[in-house]
């Protein structure tokens, strides 16, 4: 809510549905509605917490097929990393979550954030081993 002058508001917010009068009524849903969007903010907030505790000092072991001097076929990405933790830990993230700053690209023991909340976020480690066969 926030209060602009009355030709802003008739000619400009209103008309392109941007804004509405602020009626008692209108206050009354605006207030309901962000009560709401605070539970369940504390709600996720809670969560992520739950999340960032179990995953803490955790490691992931994800199989990619590399050559000879450990140089993969490829790269992990962070939808194989979500799918690592779902099948490992059970615990279902969104892919933009993981904060990789850049492709995975060589066999071994990697360090990735994971953003869980605003202010929650875990490191876990990625162990990327060579596909045998």
């Amino acid at each position: 809510m926030v209060q602009v002058s009355d030709g802003f508001a008739r000619n400009f917010l209103i008309p392109r549905g941007i804004a509405m009068e602020a009626t008692p009524g209108m206050v009354q849903v605006y207030q309901q509605k962000r009560a709401a969007l605070k539970q369940r903010e504390a709600k996720d907030r809670q969560a992520a917490l739950s999340i960032a505790d179990s995953l803490k000092g955790k490691r992931i072991v994800i199989f990619a097929e590399a050559g000879e001097k450990g140089k993969l076929f490829g790269s992990v990405t962070s939808q194989q990393i979500v799918e690592a933790i779902e099948k490992q830990f059970g615990f279902h993230i969104d892919k933009r979550m993981v904060l990789l700053e850049e492709s995975i690209r060589n066999v071994g023991l990697h360090t990735v954030p994971i953003k869980l909340f605003s202010d929650i976020s875990v490191e876990l480690e990625v162990e990327v081993v060579k596909k045998e066969g």
